[in-house]
């Protein structure tokens, strides 16, 4: 009498294959996804500098063309309407608005510029790139109404204070 063995033919995926395959593929898109928000965070910090910069140079050109006179025409709009400015500096990458202005600090006149709706490790950065490349001095975060020099951030808005001159 021969035996007979019983071959078992397999049939389609198993299991643990299809399991396996949706862990690879839940890995591939966390790491996916982590990175595309890094980079548009990165984006954002980069644009609201150059934003940051290119008002700050719109309100010495303003200034110089009042003939230095300060807190006079000096918003968003203004800015926009004399020129200086295109209709984009209204609003900043993370979806808020922009406001300008000068005024006195002491004896030194500044450029005040406010960023709203900036979150807070965000804005960090922002300030952290400013204070390296316009030599702002204060380095806790806050703006007081008399800081000549400063970069805060505090409750989703970002604050500047730089000399004009």
């Amino acid at each position: 009498m021969a035996v007979m063995t019983l071959a078992r033919k397999q049939r389609g995926i198993g299991l643990l294959e299809v399991m396996l395959a949706l862990v690879i593929a839940a890995i591939v898109l966390m790491m996916s996804v982590r990175y595309y928000t890094t980079a548009s965070t990165d984006q954002k910090v980069s644009s609201s500098v150059n934003m940051v910069r290119d008002m700050f140079a719109a309100l010495q050109n303003l200034a110089k063309q009042q003939n230095f006179t300060i807190g006079n025409n000096d918003d968003v709009q203004d800015l926009i309407d004399s020129g200086l400015l295109t209709a984009q500096y209204q609003k900043n990458p993370f979806r808020g608005t922009n406001e300008t202005n000068t005024s006195i600090a002491g004896s030194t006149p500044i450029a005040v510029i406010t960023m709203n709706n900036v979150p807070d490790l965000p804005c960090k950065r922002i300030a952290g790139r400013l204070q390296q490349t316009m030599s702002a001095a204060t380095t806790d975060y806050t703006c007081g109404g008399s800081d000549a020099e400063c970069v805060g951030c505090s409750d989703n808005t970002m604050i500047v204070h730089y000399p004009l001159f």
